[in-house]
């Protein structure tokens, strides 16, 4: 892939003003036949972390990114694709390395947009010098992700204490950060010369050229990032890296010993000093290769005891000085309102008023409002399903909201509220947006639930079912949707909802679909019939020992009562008492007025 192709397949459709980056993205999801679903972020800008160049941006659901800007002129545009091009490649290697998010023009800036680590770097993670334990931890994971990229003729040359972040501290793990002055070298392409690195961790080849006046290339190899992990090792050990100072590597290079006091100093046992001076031999040939799997192993720790951090050192990491151990976590407190920012609660109350233009609703989230904030148990997104358009409740699936967000207390997704208003156009679009349509509230109650006490018709109902509703979900009192129907004679439903459904579940006293069928006089005898020629049971008993044979003698109905005699041809050996109600009930110009031999109790 070329480097136009490759810049392309990563940019992002963000604009910026001032302070806040709007960014259009485009989903599909084949499952749901979503071809091309458009989604509006709105990126507000934060804390610089190093300069003005590099800053946090967040969204008001929390995500977090970070930004880095380059200057976009001539004599730099090679170096922004190299390092797009290097961190494109490594897109894949998400463990190892800092990922990039996309990039993004803002005037004559090139915009890179990144993985957000929110301990910052090892200079801001850890104040105090690391254990061996600890340190070689740290060597062991920059090896590996250096061993990638040797691996693909790329050289980092700029291994340094600051483009290595922490993502965690409990274990540790860190990733490489910064390819900005990586290189890659290959058949065909210009050997690495330039002088580029950090003074302290910067290989001798590279400040001075090569050692052998004779030698016929100034090319530099990839043993200068093995240079800089030795460096790296001496300040995770001690704070400094092993020369501070030119006239310090000068003195190295005219033949000085390796200086190991500091390493002495802080009790770095005789393998851990060996290694390092191993990894800092002047002679670049003389280094091992990243992919020896040797160079860490003989880094022996005798007493790990007494090279095991203690624990509660702090770690600062970029919270503003507060000293955290661990990353921040997000507590969710269902029963408590949430923080409302200005305009965050100016869409709450233009939502809440069904006349409020879509243009001002669009002005809002411009802002940076945030549709998921609640106020009265309630986000805008909740109240514009019950009482809104489909153009507002698409507005904000659009700038973030989420579709399964639930009420609180009463747990209500935005899809079981929607049955409030029965507008087919709105659930079309929830689910469209991954609204789970069995999801289930407080009570228990499902969409499919709700959408039949409401009295939705039967293209929502239908809609529902081909989502895949489940019409077997138990609900209040123990009831399926199709108990709820039958109970709510909402005779209309039961035929689509009789499919993969339990006919003979009894709710909480045990009744089941027939049992409520039977008992009500408005529920039509083919109704009836069709419950039983799926499988209903005639003779299915609830708590109270009565089947649907008892209620439809106690319901008078002498035509329903045949037809179930006529599927219960043994009911009479099982319930000897009820023969008799039951002849009583079919013998001709009888009224059914007399006593029943069993009482009944609704």
């Amino acid at each position: 892939m070329d480097d136009d192709l490759f810049a392309e397949h990563f940019k992002l459709d963000v604009t910026i003003q001032g302070d806040i980056s709007r960014q259009t993205t485009f989903t599909s999801d084949p499952r749901l036949g979503i071809r091309q679903r458009k989604t509006k972020t709105i990126w507000r800008k934060g804390r610089e972390l190093y300069d003005d160049k590099v800053y946090v941006e967040s969204t008001t659901a929390g995500d977090v990114r970070v930004v880095k800007k380059v200057l976009q002129k001539k004599e730099t545009l090679r170096n922004i694709l190299s390092e797009l091009r290097v961190m494109g490649r490594l897109s894949k290697e998400n463990g190892l390395f800092v990922q990039l998010i996309g990039w993004f023009q803002s005037n004559n800036y090139i915009c890179f947009a990144m993985e957000y680590c929110p301990l910052g770097d090892i200079t801001q993670c850890f104040e105090d010098p690391l254990s061996e334990v600890d340190a070689r931890n740290i060597g062991c994971q920059v090896l590996e992700g250096l061993t990638k990229l040797h691996e693909i003729r790329i050289m980092h040359r700029d291994i340094k204490p600051k483009n290595i972040l922490v993502q965690q501290r409990h274990p540790i793990w860190v990733k490489i950060s910064d390819f900005g002055i990586s290189k890659r070298v290959i058949d065909g392409e210009t050997e690495a010369r330039t002088q580029h690195g950090t003074l302290g961790y910067m290989a001798p080849e590279v400040l001075f050229g090569p050692l052998d006046d004779e030698a016929e290339s100034s090319a530099y190899t990839s043993a200068v990032d093995i240079w800089s992990l030795g460096c790296l090792l001496h300040y995770l050990l001690t704070k400094e890296p092993p020369f501070k100072k030119l006239d310090e590597l000068n003195r190295y290079k005219a033949g000085k010993a390796f200086p190991e006091e500091e390493l002495s100093a802080h009790d770095i046992e005789t393998s851990g000093r060996r290694l390092i001076k191993d990894l800092v031999v002047l002679e670049p040939e003389k280094r091992p290769a990243a992919a020896d799997i040797d160079i860490m192993a003989c880094w022996k720790i005798v007493n790990p005891a007494r090279a095991i951090s203690m624990p509660g050192t702090p770690c600062t990491g970029q919270t503003n000085g507060t000293k955290v151990n661990q990353p921040p976590m997000r507590v969710e407190k269902p029963h408590q309102e949430d923080s409302m920012d200005y305009y965050s609660l100016e869409l709450w109350h233009a939502i809440n008023n069904p006349s409020t233009s879509i243009a001002r609703v669009t002005a809002i989230l411009e802002q940076g409002a945030s549709a998921n904030k609640f106020l009265k148990g309630l986000t805008a997104l909740h109240l514009a399903v019950q009482h809104g358009s489909p153009a507002q409740v698409e507005l904000l699936l659009e700038y973030g909201a989420d579709a399964n967000v639930k009420s609180r207390p009463y747990a209500d997704t935005p899809l079981h509220l929607s049955t409030e208003q029965r507008d087919i156009r709105i659930m079309e679009l929830l689910i469209d947006w991954n609204a789970d349509v069995n999801a289930q509230n407080a009570d228990g109650d499902t969409t499919l639930h709700l959408a039949i006490v409401k009295g939705c018709n039967l293209a929502i109902i239908d809609l529902l079912l081909n989502k895949g509703a489940l019409v077997d979900i138990i609900g209040r009192r123990g009831m399926t949707g199709l108990q709820y129907a039958i109970y709510l004679d909402q005779e209309d439903k039961v035929r689509l909802l009789l499919k993969n459904c339990d006919l003979n579940h009894g709710d909480e006293e045990g009744r089941t679909a027939l049992h409520y069928a039977v008992r009500s006089s408005r529920t039509s005898l083919d109704s009836i019939q069709l419950l039983v020629e799926a499988g209903a049971d005639v003779l299915k008993e609830g708590h109270n020992s009565r089947t649907p044979l008892h209620e439809a003698v106690q319901g008078k109905r002498r035509e329903v009562i045949s037809f179930l005699v006529e599927r219960a041809t043994d009911y009479a050996n099982r319930y000897p008492e009820l023969e008799k109600d039951v002849k009583r009930a079919l013998a001709p110009n009888v009224p059914l007025t007399h006593k029943l031999s069993w009482g009944f109790g609704r």
